[in-house]
C-alpha cells in the first residue's frame, strides 16, 4: 500500500489552485466515478509512524 500511496500522491501533486480529476473504482461493485478537486496546501498535525496513527496534542505550530 505504501508504494501505491506514494505513486498516487506524486500524480496528484501540482500547482496550487489547479484542478485534478481523481478516478475512483469501488472494489466490490466495480463502479467508477470521477471527482474533480482543486489543489491546495494541506497542513496536518496527524502523521503515521510504524503502522500507528499519531495526532499531536500541542497546537503551538
Amino acid at each position: 500500500m505504501e508504494g501505491k500511496l506514494k505513486d498516487a500522491t506524486s500524480k496528484i501533486r501540482g500547482e496550487k489552485g489547479t484542478d485534478v480529476i481523481l478516478t475512483i473504482k469501488k472494489p466490490i461493485t466495480e463502479e467508477v466515478h470521477d471527482y474533480t478537486i482543486n489543489r491546495d496546501i494541506i497542513s496536518s498535525k496527524i502523521f503515521h509512524t510504524m503502522g500507528w496513527l499519531i495526532q499531536r496534542s500541542d497546537t503551538s505550530e
